[in-house]
């Protein structure tokens, strides 16, 4: 009995401190891109009633487009992580988990610095949540 509470005690600190590493990951992750950009939405494309893709073309700022792919290579806990996907006709999409706030023409800005995404319309701030919720 008292090997199996001790098992289960240690299985349950592993996972534990792997999400934590994991999430430490994540946030280091975000802040490493370096992106600081603005950009008009194109196309909302929904997946569920709220969650979706955000397709836009970028208005101010630059991308590096190999960024991710540089940080992908030391990642440890989180294998694979994906910001932003680049399309054709330079267009990138994100995805968001409040797609259906969203609009065509609305403008994003997204700071990886300070962890935050921001959404305008007609110059209004309607928005704002922090990358790692994209």
């Amino acid at each position: 009995m008292t090997t199996s509470v001790i098992f289960l005690f240690l299985v349950a600190r592993l996972v534990i401190k792997g999400y934590s590493d994991g999430e430490d990951e994540r946030r280091w992750y975000i802040q490493q891109l370096g992106f600081e950009f603005s950009g008009r939405v194109d196309t909302v494309i929904m997946k569920t009633k709220y969650q979706g893709l955000i397709v836009f073309h970028v208005t101010d700022g630059n991308v590096d487009k190999a960024r991710e792919d540089r940080l992908n290579e030391q990642l440890v806990h989180n294998h694979r992580i994906r910001l932003l996907m680049f399309r054709q006709k330079d267009q990138i999409q994100f995805s968001s988990k409040i797609a259906y706030q969203y609009l065509p023409g609305d403008s994003v800005c997204v700071n990886t610095q300070q962890n935050q995404v921001v959404m305008y319309r007609k110059g209004k701030r309607i928005s704002g949540y922090p990358v790692m919720e994209s």
